[in-house]
């Protein structure tokens, strides 16, 4: 899908043609990484500026010391304002000396950027698992009270999940067992400020917790261990547990589940093992309808992926899911690491990735999508479609927004960017706003002229309207 923009003072016109797209999956030329990154890539997030910032295991990027963080321009180059100095350290235990690992990255609406993983200190300032960073030069927000994560084995404390919540609250999990030397297991609520907010109690105390999500209610879905079943549960706000859903086809359908996404339109896909009852064995993703039964319309196939692991799972706004990991077929066909799947489940052919990753160990660990759509691909690789690259590369995926087909309708938007509201030309039935991850963040029904989004952050958003004659899509900014 391509977008013509006519421009005039006061008015944004928007006028979208289908043409005939090149292969999404080619690489994006103008994305320049060097020498690229030496060690693991593990997480990406991107700014509303379109600045990239990168985390994981890796000392260097472009042949330059970086230790595990790092902030790009938009071109893949590195931003020098953004200084970490001697960047994240753990001391070592016995014979392990790098057991640093950026793990989660969040950037705030306020720009500021949560930071979680395992480390202890940053620019050698003591820190634990967690922080948060000013997004103008990369220094320590000391505004954030500084927590203590431990575990209580052998094994040091991580944290691996950071969600953010509308109030500004976040909703942290990982391999805690303490917090400042207190009882705290495997998930916590922390004030905006990081201190611990005392009204979150989760009434079950899991063995472990693999995945949450926050739903557009406010309500709290958790993926968890429980007395040694796989269950996927829904809690209140205050972390008392919602009695009118469990999820019980969880435990039917996987061995372990790993990871739960849910859709803007509140279906959740879940991926895992296979069930070992089952005939097949490896990975698969299913979908939940909203009250936790299983969606027969989905179906990746009956063998699923073989023989490894799901890493990532990433929606798309066209509601295409990208699938990345270390597995090498699909249903017994060949894929290498990486794939997307159409909406019902079946493999989009249109994503040819050729040769796909590679190096003696390939996988992939991290999926983002920009604002243009485009896609950030991280993990442990040295060259992607028999060009090198190491360990993170992006993806052109030109129909990435092309949520519909757009009619031949003119629609006008103003202004753009928007304050507080903007006006349609053309009267809707519906108008919906996604964020660039796919996210349902707004609706509104019979819209005659405008909308008013002044309760939205700042960022970049996808307007999907519904007009007589048919669908549009515009993209807009909230100043």
């Amino acid at each position: 899908m391509k977008q013509k923009i006519l421009k005039t003072t006061f008015v944004l016109f928007l006028l979208c043609i289908k043409i005939q797209a090149q292969n999404p999956a080619e690489f994006d030329t103008s994305f320049d990484t060097g020498e690229g990154f030496y060690g693991l890539v593990t997480a990406i997030a991107v700014q509303p500026d379109g600045k990239i910032l990168v985390g994981g295991m890796f000392n260097s990027y472009d042949g330059q010391t970086q230790n595990k963080f790092i902030r790009l321009n938009a071109d893949g180059s590195k931003d020098t304002s953004f200084d970490i100095g001697t960047g994240f350290y753990f001391p070592p235990i016995g014979s392990s000396n790098n057991l640093v690992q950026i793990r989660q990255i969040v950037v705030q609406p306020d720009g500021k950027i949560l930071v979680g993983g395992r480390f202890r200190s940053y620019n050698e300032q003591t820190r634990w698992d967690i922080l948060r960073l000013n997004a103008e030069d990369g220094s320590i927000d000391t505004s954030f009270i500084a927590m203590q994560f431990q575990s209580s084995n052998q094994n040091p404390a991580s944290i691996g999940i950071i969600i953010l919540q509308p109030d500004g609250k976040m909703i942290v999990s990982g391999s805690f067992t303490t917090l400042n030397g207190q009882n705290q297991r495997y998930i916590v609520r922390l004030n905006a400020d990081g201190s611990k907010d005392a009204s979150f109690n989760l009434e079950y105390h899991p063995s472990e917790i693999n995945s949450i999500a926050l739903m557009p209610d406010g309500k709290i879905l958790i993926l968890a261990n429980i007395s040694g079943q796989e269950k996927l549960i829904r809690f209140n706000s205050d972390g008392s547990l919602d009695t009118d859903t469990l999820y019980e086809i969880i435990e039917t359908e996987f061995n372990t589940c790993f990871k739960i996404v849910l859709q803007p339109d509140g279906k959740i896909l879940a991926e895992g093992k296979f069930n070992p009852d089952s005939q097949s064995s490896g990975r698969k993703i299913i979908r939940l309808n909203t009250d936790g039964s299983k969606d027969t319309t989905f179906d990746i196939g009956e063998t699923g992926f073989s023989f490894n692991s799901i890493f990532a799972v990433t929606l798309q706004p066209d509601g295409k899911i990208l699938v990345g990991g270390d597995f090498v077929e699909l249903n017994g066909q060949p894929e290498k690491k990486l794939v997307r799947l159409n909406s019902d489940g079946s493999k989009d052919t249109s994503f040819d990735i050729g040769t796909g990753f590679l190096s003696a160990y390939s996988y992939i660990q991290a999926i983002t999508l920009q604002s243009d759509g485009k896609i950030l691909v991280g993990g442990e690789f040295t060259s992607y479609n028999g060009h090198s690259f190491r360990n993170l590369v992006r993806l052109l995926n030109n129909e990435a927004l092309s949520i519909v087909d757009f009619d031949s309708t003119e629609v006008k938007t103003r202004p753009n960017p928007v304050i507080n509201e903007f006006m349609i030309s053309v009267a809707c039935s519906k108008v919906e706003l996604f964020d660039v991850l796919g996210k349902k963040v707004f609706e509104q029904n019979d819209v005659n002229s405008s909308v008013d989004i002044s309760h939205l952050s700042k960022g970049l958003y996808i307007v999907k309207g519904q007009t007589a004659n048919g669908n549009y899509t515009v993209k807009i900014v909230k100043q």
